[in-house]
């Protein structure tokens, strides 16, 4: 299997510095989430952009996450994050 590129410490922070310069509330923290969300799942853009409210199970689970499910991951294949 290839290596995963992931992002550093130091990278994530200079992200959440950057978003604490934007001056409007609402898109601060839509881009906090956004950034949030990619960090904590491992997301890819497209997934995101096609993740629907309906695909998250909003019962948490034994281990305390909330399972979502991606239908159109890459190879166009489906995965629970």
């Amino acid at each position: 299997k290839r290596e995963i590129d992931v992002l550093s410490d130091t990278e994530i922070n200079k992200l959440f510095d950057y978003i604490g310069t934007i001056k409007n509330e609402l898109d601060r923290e839509t881009q906090r989430t956004i950034i949030m969300f990619f960090v904590d799942t491992g997301l890819r853009v497209s997934e995101l952009a096609f993740l629907k409210l309906s695909d998250i199970q909003w019962d948490k689970c034994s281990s305390g996450y909330v399972p979502a499910l991606v239908r159109n991951g890459k190879g166009n294949r489906e995965r629970t994050i």
